[in-house]
């Protein structure tokens, strides 16, 4: 897709939005029905939480358009659109995505291609230490040269323990939700792991890492954020 493409989806009404978004969301609690797994809760101590923070977690973040988060490495993400369970994102690029509200699920389409997740949008919600989740994604990406890459993934998620994280944002109180991609081979060796410290208080997470096969980690930090509607912001 061309930068055109960007336009064109931010010109959508939101009435028609609504529309393809309960398309997408029927087809996936469909296949949701028939694939999607949950291995439940685990033994872990009862970790001390804040009443306020525990009760934030509750429920899944509510995106309004207009709101952005800046972070350390130079990347901005800011909500275009945001109807039912599904938010566009553009990031410092123009390059554009659809997610779940979910922030810990895959992505659902950019500009060169699309996935379907078999998870429920509400996965690990309420955020509680122990929760996990197991899931596979259909993935298919175009390349530059037409040619479609299709691929299938397996990813395992769950919520640690909650951790206070300093960031020039803030202090904020999260829940570390760590998410492996293993392999389909019957050992499913750990092909990557994506950590995100989702921050209750502000509905996004204020620090993300990701580690590939070689252990090679690369991180950012939350500096600035904006909530639209909120007189909240930094």
């Amino acid at each position: 897709m061309t930068s055109s493409v960007l336009d064109e989806v931010r010109s959508i009404h939101l009435a028609r939005f609504r529309r393809a978004a309960a398309t997408i969301g029927c087809l996936l609690l469909a296949l949701t029905g028939c694939n999607a797994s949950s291995l439940g809760t685990t033994d872990l101590p009862t970790p001390v939480v804040p009443k306020k923070v525990a009760s934030q977690a509750s429920s899944l973040p509510h995106y309004r358009p207009g709101s952005w988060f800046a972070f350390d490495d130079g990347s901005r993400d800011e909500v275009i659109m945001a109807a039912g369970e599904h938010v566009i994102w553009e990031n410092e690029n123009r390059n554009w995505e659809m997610r779940y509200r979910n922030p810990a699920l895959p992505r659902l389409r950019w500009s060169r291609g699309s996935a379907i997740v078999l998870a429920k949008p509400t996965s690990l919600w309420p955020l509680e230490a122990g929760q996990t989740v197991r899931f596979n994604v259909l993935r298919e990406t175009h390349k530059k040269d037409g040619e479609v890459a299709r691929r299938k993934q397996i990813w395992r998620c769950q919520v640690n323990e909650p951790a206070s994280i300093q960031t020039d944002a803030g202090a904020f109180e999260t829940y570390p939700i760590a998410c492996e991609r293993l392999s389909r081979s019957r050992s499913e060796k750990r092909l990557r792991t994506r950590t995100f410290h989702y921050a209750p208080a502000i509905g996004h997470y204020v620090q993300y890492s990701t580690t590939n096969r070689n252990g090679v980690t690369t991180s950012r930090k939350l500096i600035r954020y904006h909530l639209e509607g909120s007189a909240d912001a930094q």
